[in-house]
C-alpha cells in the first residue's frame, strides 16, 4: 500500500526544487449585482461571469486583466462580487442556477469542491502550459496562477517597531503585544496560526489537530476587536485606524504601502497558498472561460500584475522571469524554513466539517 503522506511530500519535495531551480535559472537569465465591464468594439459574442473579492485587488484585475482580455478577443467578462465558497457553490448546484462561471479564489477551496463534484475537468489541450513551474498545483479541474501569503499586518501609525507581533505567539500575546485585533470569520489559514500560536512546529502541523487548535483560539477570542469577513476590509480597517492589528494578505500589504498607506507586513511564519482558478461544472460559457483562464495563465498583464503587487508570485516561468529583482526578492520563497504552505489536499478533506465547526465556536 503505498502512503499517502509520504507520497504527497516527495511529490511537494520535488515540485519546490524544480520551482527554486528554475527560479534561479530566471534569475540569472534576465455585493452588489455584477460589475459589468463590456467591450469597447463589437458586442461581444461571448460572456464570462467571474467570481472575485472585491476591493483594491478586484479593480486592479478589471483594468489589468478584464479590460485588455475583452478589448483582445470581444469576449465580455462580468465580475460578481461576494460569497463564493463552498456552501455557496453547493447552492448554485442543487438549485441548477449558476450565478459565475469562473472562480478566483484559494486552492484548499478549488480541491474541496473537486472532492464535491462541483468543478468542470479542464481541457488542458486548449491551454498552454509549457510554461508552468508547479505541478502540483496543475489539477485536473483547477489550475494556480498565482500563489500569495497570509500573515500578521500591522498599522505602523499606531504600533511602534518594537511593540510589532513577529509570530503568532506573539499575536496571541496581548500583554506583551496590546492593540486592537482583527481575525477572519474564516478557519482557513486560521487553524494553522492556531497551532503555531500553541507552539506546534512547522513540520507538523498536518494532519491538523483541530481540537488542539480551538483550544488555541479560546485563549484569544475575547481579545478579538473585529471579526473580519470580506478579505478588502483587513488593510482598510488598519488604514482607518480601526485596528492595530489584523491578519491580511502580502500583495494587497505591499500595494497600501506603494501607496502610502502606513501598514506593515510580517512574513516570518506567513502562511502561503496558490491562489486557483476555476470552472463551474454545468456552465454555458466553458470555452470562453477557458480563454480567460489562459489570459491569468501566460497573458501579457501577469508581469504588471506581479510588479504591482509585489508579495504575489507568478506561476508561470516567462512571467517570472520578466520580473524585476527586486520584486522576486519580495515573494515567498519554497525553501525558507519559516514559511507554511497550505496543505491543499488536507483542506480538501476537513473544510466543510472545518467550517461548520468554526461558525458554532464563533456564536458561542
Amino acid at each position: 500500500m503505498v502512503d499517502r503522506e509520504t507520497t504527497k511530500n516527495s511529490r511537494l519535495d520535488f515540485t519546490r526544487r524544480q520551482f527554486l531551480t528554475t527560479a534561479a535559472g530566471a534569475a540569472t537569465a534576465a455585493v452588489a449585482g455584477p460589475l459589468v465591464v463590456t467591450p469597447g468594439k463589437a458586442q461581444a459574442s461571448a460572456v464570462v461571469r467571474v467570481a472575485d473579492d472585491g476591493g483594491t485587488l478586484s479593480k486592479a484585475r478589471e483594468r489589468l486583466f478584464f479590460k485588455p482580455f475583452m478589448e483582445r478577443t470581444g469576449i465580455e467578462v462580468q465580475v460578481h462580487v461576494g460569497q463564493h465558497d463552498l456552501s455557496k457553490m453547493k447552492a448554485m448546484a442543487q438549485t441548477d442556477n449558476l450565478e459565475y462561471d469562473m472562480v478566483l479564489a484559494s486552492g484548499s477551496i478549488a480541491a474541496a469542491a473537486t472532492k464535491s463534484g462541483l468543478l468542470a475537468e479542464i481541457d488542458k489541450s486548449k491551454l498552454d502550459l509549457s510554461n508552468y513551474m508547479v505541478e502540483e498545483w496543475n489539477q485536473p479541474t483547477w489550475i494556480a496562477w498565482q500563489y500569495y501569503t497570509a500573515g500578521l499586518t500591522y498599522n505602523t501609525d499606531t504600533v511602534a517597531e518594537d511593540k510589532v507581533p513577529r509570530s503568532w505567539v506573539d499575536y496571541w500575546d496581548s500583554e506583551k503585544f496590546p492593540g486592537r485585533r482583527g481575525f477572519r470569520t474564516s478557519p482557513y489559514e486560521t487553524l494553522e496560526q492556531a497551532l503555531l500560536a500553541d507552539g506546534v512546529p512547522i513540520t507538523d502541523l498536518y494532519p491538523i489537530d483541530m481540537d488542539r487548535a480551538f483550544a488555541s483560539l479560546d485563549k484569544i477570542k475575547d481579545k478579538v476587536n473585529v471579526w473580519v469577513a470580506e478579505t478588502s476590509q483587513t488593510v482598510q480597517l488598519l488604514q482607518q485606524n480601526e485596528l492595530d492589528f489584523c491578519v491580511s494578505y502580502s500583495g494587497r500589504v505591499e500595494q497600501a504601502r506603494a501607496n502610502g498607506i502606513p501598514v506593515g507586513f510580517v512574513y516570518d511564519s506567513a502562511i502561503s497558498s496558490p491562489t486557483a482558478i476555476w470552472v463551474m461544472k454545468g456552465t454555458p460559457n466553458y470555452d470562453a472561460s477557458l480563454k480567460l483562464m489562459q489570459w491569468f495563465l501566460t497573458g501579457e498583464p501577469g508581469v504588471a500584475w506581479f510588479t504591482e503587487f509585489p508579495g504575489n508570485g507568478p506561476t508561470d516561468r516567462k512571467t517570472f522571469e520578466a520580473l524585476p529583482d527586486d520584486i522576486k526578492a519580495k515573494l515567498p520563497s519554497f525553501d525558507n524554513p519559516s514559511a507554511v504552505w497550505v496543505d491543499v489536499d488536507w483542506w480538501a478533506d476537513n473544510l466543510e466539517a472545518a467550517t461548520v465547526r468554526y461558525k458554532t465556536w464563533l456564536l458561542s
